[in-house]
């Protein structure tokens, strides 16, 4: 009885822990900096954001990484990071299991929300990118898709 209490109050606190997060990335999106150093601490969280994305299935982001065909990658400096993801994920759909490709699909989606959120900012505040790694191009942003490990 006393595991079933455990288990019920730590599935509760992990669920508000859940909540917030999702709202705290939200409001990431929906706010507007009002200055060059809001919008550079903007980008930084929206960056993280992004990195967590791919952190919490990291090893189901690796296996599709591993599927994609270096020798014909056709992308641009002005693609969309999330865009390339959707477009590879499709591609390797039949290597996946429903539940994996909804995992991919959503935080394909989540990123490329983000990105357009980033190149607004990148449009306003020019700045705000300064010592910021900018994801430049979709090889940038993924050691696997350019030789690294």
């Amino acid at each position: 009885m006393k595991r079933f209490r455990f288990a019920a109050v730590w599935l509760a606190a992990m669920l508000v822990f859940s909540l917030i997060a999702c709202s705290r990335a939200e409001n990431l999106m929906t706010e507007e900096p009002s200055s060059e150093k809001e919008a550079a601490e903007m980008y930084q969280k929206l960056m993280q954001k992004e990195e967590e994305i791919q952190s919490e299935a990291a090893e189901l982001w690796e296996k599709l990484f591993l599927t994609v065909d270096k020798d014909n990658l056709s992308i641009t400096n002005n693609n969309n990071y999330g865009d390339f993801l959707l477009k590879i994920i499709e591609d390797a759909r039949d290597q996946f299991s429903e539940k994996e490709l909804q995992t991919l699909n959503d935080g394909a989606g989540q990123i490329k929300k983000i990105e357009e959120k980033l190149a607004s900012l990148e449009e306003k505040y020019p700045d705000c990118v300064s010592g910021t790694q900018r994801r430049g191009s979709v090889q940038s942003a993924d050691p696997l898709l350019c030789g690294g490990t």
